[in-house]
């Protein structure tokens, strides 16, 4: 279900799920689990993701420094 998403931005948002899963997350779900369903999040546009990833949205890219 491609809707538009490179591999590398889903990918992004996957290592950022990783990332919140384990500076906070539930340990009732795996870290795969987690960051799966912020892809999915992020994609449908369920959920919180969209909000957090939204400067991967549309190609913006803002440079952390």
């Amino acid at each position: 279900a491609n809707r538009g998403y490179s591999m590398a931005t889903l990918r992004k948002v996957y290592k950022r799920g990783l990332g919140a899963y384990y500076s906070a997350g539930s340990r009732s779900v795996s870290a795969h689990a987690w960051a799966m369903g912020r892809v999915r999040s992020f994609v449908t546009g369920k959920g919180g993701a969209r909000k957090a990833d939204a400067d991967l949205i549309r190609g913006k890219r803002k440079r952390r420094r």
